[in-house]
């Protein structure tokens, strides 16, 4: 195992990599925040959008130092790959969990009611 440096070369991935990581991230958050505000309830929507920005943060953050630790320590990209694929799986089967509330049909339907009540 040798010590990696930062050369000329790997300079250009130090600067595109995180500008590639906000270009992705400024497609997918319109999405994210559409997604909560059409089917939860007003009041938890900024709550959600805020918590999700959180976590997206915390987990670009953790999966960085954890995949740049083990390509370091090893040397190769198998234990990082291994660690990127742990990280997926783990976020397909915390997606399946999710389901669609039926709060934010129930939150008009509820404002109606009241608005045609005497």
């Amino acid at each position: 195992m040798g010590m990696h440096v930062i050369t000329k070369d790997s300079v250009i991935l130090l600067i595109l990599l995180p500008c590639a990581m906000l270009l992705f991230s400024s497609i997918v958050n319109p999405t994210i925040y559409g997604y909560i505000a059409n089917h939860f309830p007003s009041g938890v929507s900024g709550h959600l959008g805020g918590t999700a920005t959180s976590l997206a943060s915390l987990g670009s953050f953790v999966g960085l130092a954890v995949g740049s630790t083990a390509l370091a320590i090893t040397g190769g990209y198998t234990a990082s790959m291994n660690v990127l694929a742990v990280v997926i799986v783990i976020a397909g089967c915390a997606s399946n969990c999710i389901k669609e509330p039926g709060l934010k049909q129930a939150d008009v339907t509820a404002k109606v009611l009241e608005s045609t009540t005497p």
